[in-house]
């Protein structure tokens, strides 16, 4: 605080003095702020981050990560929701609830998969891992994970017992977690897409062609469609298949009419909508 005291005979020295005490003020500003850092991408990526926070379905435990934007192994915390500590590992790239949230599968450094029981305090591992592959709740079971030498392993969070389905390229499951959709490329360069029922361990081959593009499903029932290329690759068509049935069925093709109008469909969204039982897509 400047405090000034009236003298009418030292009016100029007065006003010299506040001239002075307000300039120095400015240069010691002037000085801090030259002195501190500035505000940019690579100091806002350094900040200390906490990844999106998961609870688990039935209330009882938050999953979180945390670390620095820019990094790409983080620290995964597990903590009751009373507020106890229950995991803490470091070097961990991603992580789920999987098992009615009795488990958490995490991917860590060293190509491994971490699963861990929540219940019992007990773990166990498996190595030369690529990347994760887990239904989108926590209810179910099943996860998956592809190899570094590009096969695809299927696992259970309450046990060892696991299936390998060979070399894939791309790797889905439904909403509910009881399929598991891969796809594998034929002698001929063809995408091969086959899915594993994860409850009975039954296989099969539904659809082969070109490439397959966006997959949509209807809930948790079974039913899929999906958007395929043509043979020629300049346009994309609507398949439908329900699991267990022989083969995808050709729902909607790109069309070109009589007076050359066209619809053709694009691989960029395909929806199911409960509220009216439909599909919704692009064209």
């Amino acid at each position: 605080m400047v405090k000034i005291n009236y003298c009418p005979s030292k009016y100029g020295m007065v006003s010299k003095n506040i001239v002075l005490l307000f300039f120095a003020f400015g240069m010691t500003i002037f000085v801090a702020n030259a002195q501190r850092r500035p505000l940019d991408s690579l100091a806002i990526a350094n900040w200390p981050y906490i990844f999106p926070v998961k609870l688990s379905s039935d209330g009882t435990f938050t999953l979180y990560l945390a670390g620095r934007g820019g990094d790409q192994w983080k620290t995964l915390s597990v903590v009751s929701t009373d507020g106890q500590p229950k995991v803490q590992m470091n070097n961990v790239r991603e992580a789920f609830f999987i098992g009615n949230s009795k488990y958490v599968v995490a991917q860590t450094k060293g190509d491994s998969v971490m699963i861990i029981d929540l219940m019992n305090d007990t773990h166990r591992a498996f190595g030369s891992v690529k990347s994760l592959v887990v239904p989108k709740g926590d209810q179910n079971n099943g996860f998956a994970f592809k190899l570094l030498n590009g096969e695809l392993v299927l696992g259970k969070a309450n046990g060892d017992n696991t299936d390998t389905l060979g070399q894939v390229s791309r790797a889905e499951f439904d909403p509910s977690g009881r399929w598991l959709l891969w796809c594998n490329k034929t002698d001929e360069g063809l995408e091969r897409w086959s899915y594993i029922d994860c409850e009975t361990h039954a296989r099969r081959t539904f659809w082969i062609g070109t490439s397959m593009g966006t997959i949509g499903f209807e809930g948790v029932s079974g039913k899929i469609a999906f958007l395929a290329k043509s043979e020629s690759g300049d346009d994309y068509s609507i398949w439908k298949y329900n699991m267990g049935a022989d083969c995808a069925q050709c729902w909607l093709k790109s069309t070109v009419d009589q007076r050359g109008d066209s619809m053709v469909l694009e691989n960029s969204r395909l929806d199911f909508l409960p509220g009216v039982q439909g599909w919704l897509f692009h064209v």
